[in-house]
């Protein structure tokens, strides 16, 4: 990459040919490796809700990273599923 971008400097002419080679670099990457390179898009509706036990333990446990002193809230009612 750092010879394109040298080359680039020297050759402004050029640049739109390196601007298409870098996209393909960066394709042929995102291809080989999707995990690495590849770009991440987490669809909302595919995450699930934290059942009421795992929100309570992930708060504690938060508090206690944090230093923050518990709090007493009212307890969490349980929200009906939506179709």
């Amino acid at each position: 990459m750092r010879v394109l971008g040298r080359d680039i400097r020297t050759m402004p002419t050029k640049a739109a040919a390196y601007r298409v080679a870098i996209e393909v670099l960066k394709w042929q990457a995102e291809r080989r490796n999707p995990a690495k390179y590849g770009s991440i898009k987490e669809d909302p509706k595919d995450r699930k809700p934290m059942d009421a036990a795992k929100l309570r333990s992930e708060i504690k446990r938060l508090e206690e990273e944090l230093g923050v002193a518990e709090t007493k809230v009212a307890p969490i009612k349980a929200v009906p599923k939506v179709a």
